[in-house]
């Protein structure tokens, strides 16, 4: 009994997953019908402001942005599935405390590497974006770049 209202569930939970991506994909659609398509607002802008609109490099911080993008979306559902596990066995544990102690450890396990991985992208951020930054105008302000002397303009 308990395996069928397993597979009910997982069913109900994939079938509501599925039917979400529609909406989600045409409204994709549509923003780039709007950007990239036939009307490709975003491409006269920039061309208006001297812009190359047809540039197709990948520069490698993209890349790794896609990386972070892609692991942050995997340890997110990663976190999702133990939630619903550990939630699935602490309400079917039926008075066992030894599983509901396993059901528990599991959440505060999964809660614990969820705020770790958070944290851990929060202080990389801040260190590339606010120290880096920070840096290369030091260097910038050290002389390391050319400087364009003042011109004065002459008095009349």
């Amino acid at each position: 009994m308990n395996k069928k209202i397993f597979i009910f569930a997982a069913a109900i939970t994939l079938s509501f997953f599925l039917l979400n991506i529609i909406p989600v994909s045409a409204a994709d659609l549509n923003l780039k019908n709007a950007f990239f398509g036939d009307g490709n607002l975003l491409g006269q802008v920039a061309e208006k402001g001297g812009y190359k609109s047809d540039t197709s490099e990948t520069t490698a911080l993209y890349m790794i942005g896609i990386v972070i993008e892609t692991f942050l979306g995997i340890l997110g559902v990663i976190f999702l599935v133990l939630m619903i596990l550990a939630g699935y066995n602490w309400m079917t544990a039926h008075g066992d405390e030894q599983k509901v102690t396993k059901a528990k450890d599991t959440i505060r396990q999964a809660i614990i590497g969820l705020i770790v991985v958070l944290g851990a992208y929060a202080i990389s951020y801040y260190v590339i974006k606010y120290l880096g930054d920070s840096t290369l105008q030091n260097n910038a302000a050290a002389g390391s770049a050319p400087s364009v002397p003042a011109v004065e303009e002459p008095a009349l």
